[in-house]
């Protein structure tokens, strides 16, 4: 769920505090995405069709506080891949050895009529970036060769790529990059007599 800022978040694991992160993805708020046949996906991102197969943006908005995208796809698919690329290669600069997080929010593929109830948050750490590794594109995609009839919905929100061995909460972006302050914990103590903390 989303962060308020200045507000305590606790689970039943205890309070988060976190360190300072960014998000590469420069527009995870789904900025200039409409609906329509084909529809315009959010700036900066794109999509891979198998081939014979058509897309659309199906619907866009914002569930449970997080803005979302769905991205159908439909037709007689004669092989190819289906992947949402979230940015343009070397918008993301990286070196080799650096540890990435990359998490996003889905609802697994479901018939266009079946409503969605919930977000599952996904991640994949990747512990060290290849050597000559000089930028990065985060995506989404389906690793099979399709064939037959297709006709699916992926709903995808707040996509997030960081720089770190872990996934921290989401931080929302739109049309640049954006960095969330470290936690600080300020606590006044009221000591009635000489103690040692």
């Amino acid at each position: 769920r989303p962060r308020m800022p200045d507000t305590p978040r606790v689970s039943d694991c205890g309070l988060l505090v976190e360190e300072a992160r960014t998000n590469w993805i420069r527009n995870n708020a789904m900025a200039g995405a409409s609906e329509g046949t084909p529809g315009e996906l959010p700036t900066h991102w794109r999509v891979t069709l198998p081939e014979g197969c058509a897309g659309r943006v199906v619907e866009t908005g914002t569930l449970d506080g997080i803005d979302y995208v769905d991205i159908g796809v439909a037709g007689e698919a004669r092989g190819g891949a289906f992947a949402v690329a979230f940015e343009a290669a070397g918008a993301i600069p990286a070196g080799a050895a650096q540890a990435m997080t990359a998490t996003g929010n889905e609802i697994e593929a479901a018939t266009v009529n079946l409503a969605p109830e919930r977000f599952e948050r996904a991640h994949v750490v990747m512990p060290e970036t290849p050597v000559g590794t000089t930028s990065l594109v985060p995506h989404l995609a389906a690793a099979q060769d399709w064939a037959g009839a297709v006709d699916f919905v992926v709903r995808i929100g707040w996509p997030q790529l960081e720089l770190g061995t872990c996934p921290t909460s989401p931080i929302r972006t739109a049309g640049a990059k954006a960095t969330r302050d470290a936690d600080h914990i300020v606590a006044d103590i009221a000591v009635a007599a000489p103690c040692t903390i």
